[in-house]
C-alpha cells in the first residue's frame, strides 16, 4: 500500500496548509507541525506530528501525551491513535502499523485518510 501512504502524507500536508501552518510566502513550515484530527468512528483522536525540515531531525514536545518527547526524522510524519503509535510516513512511503482495525470495513489507512479529509473540509479548505 505505498501509494496509499504517500496519499496520506499529501493529505496531511494539505491539512497543514488548510490550518494555516504553511506560510503564504512559500517558505515552508518551520520545524514541526502538530495537530489533532478527530477520529469519526473512534473514541480516541489522531495526533499528527510532521517534521517539515528535510535536512534536520526535530523534536515534538508533549506528543503524543503530556511529558513525551518524540524525535522526528527529516521530512517525516508520525501518527498516533490516542497514545497508540499508528504510523510513520514520508512523501515516498511509510508504514501504518495495523492494516485492518477492529474487523471494520476499511483499513486504518483508509479511516485516517477519511478523517483527515473531513478535517480539511471542516476548516474550510
Amino acid at each position: 500500500m505505498p501509494e496509499q501512504v504517500s496519499k496520506l502524507f499529501a493529505r496531511l500536508a494539505g491539512l497543514a496548509d488548510a490550518e494555516g501552518a504553511v506560510p503564504e510566502d512559500g517558505s515552508g513550515i518551520d520545524g514541526v507541525w502538530i495537530t489533532i484530527v478527530p477520529a469519526i468512528d473512534r473514541d480516541r483522536d489522531w495526533t499528527v506530528a510532521m517534521n517539515a525540515d528535510t535536512e534536520e531531525r526535530h523534536n515534538a514536545e508533549d506528543v503524543p501525551a503530556e511529558g513525551d518527547r518524540t524525535s522526528l526524522q527529516p521530512g517525516t510524519a508520525m501518527v498516533w491513535l490516542g497514545e497508540w503509535p499508528a504510523g510513520v510516513l514520508n512523501p515516498h512511503g511509510g508504514q501504518i502499523v495495523v492494516e485492518q482495525a477492529d474487523a471494520g470495513p476499511q483499513s486504518l489507512e483508509d479511516e485516517l485518510i477519511a478523517d483527515v479529509d473531513a478535517r480539511i473540509e471542516e476548516v474550510g479548505a
